[in-house]
């Protein structure tokens, strides 16, 4: 996969980054040459991936706790990065998750606000703290959304909603931030 794409000098943000899907696009970030910092959490998931991904490419990981539902937090993730490695060049708002499952006309809104921010929110934060280095490195914005965000799925409202925001987000991010030569492309 990705035979040919070298990322050699290049270092990636991916939140979400201890586990399932951010922790294998932040393994193949660095086999294709990537310095990664992973962002989550919780400290010791990062760890033992930063630790499994350098043992397995050599490439150097750090890892960064942060809650990216704060918008402070995710300042201070992309401040960490460009302090650690003089740059950004591409950022994954990986990070994600539903809060239980159960209808709309019984959802807690405390529940709703916490994955509109998780699923949502946090994505626009990070990328908004991202966004002068990666217009200095003509960097891209990959945002990973859900089937749920393009269906809706039952018992999920919250997450279905941020997620087909997040789509949305990520056409307004493109068209607003291509001029600058920022690429931003949203996965389901």
């Amino acid at each position: 996969m990705l035979e040919g794409f070298d990322l050699s000098g290049r270092v990636a943000v991916v939140t979400g980054g201890g586990t399932g899907i951010g922790g294998a696009t932040a393994r193949l970030l660095a086999e294709r040459g990537a310095d990664v910092v992973l962002a989550g959490r919780r400290i010791e998931k990062l760890e033992v991936m930063a630790e499994a991904i350098r043992a397995d490419t050599g490439r150097r990981v750090l890892s960064v706790a942060t809650d990216v539902r704060k918008p402070d937090a995710c300042k201070a993730l992309i401040e960490a990065t460009v302090a650690e490695y003089g740059r950004l060049d591409v950022l994954i708002n990986n990070a994600g998750g539903a809060h239980g499952h159960v209808g709309l006309h019984r959802m807690d809104l405390a529940k709703w606000d916490r994955d509109i921010q998780l699923n949502l929110s946090a994505a626009q934060y990070c990328a908004q703290a991202a966004f002068p280095h990666l217009r200095r490195s003509k960097g891209c914005v990959v945002n990973v959304s859900s089937m749920a965000g393009v269906n809706g799925t039952q018992g999920v409202g919250a997450y279905s909603a941020a997620k087909a925001g997040l789509q949305m987000l990520t056409k307004v991010m493109s068209a607003e931030w291509g001029p600058s030569g920022i690429r931003v492309n949203c996965v389901a």
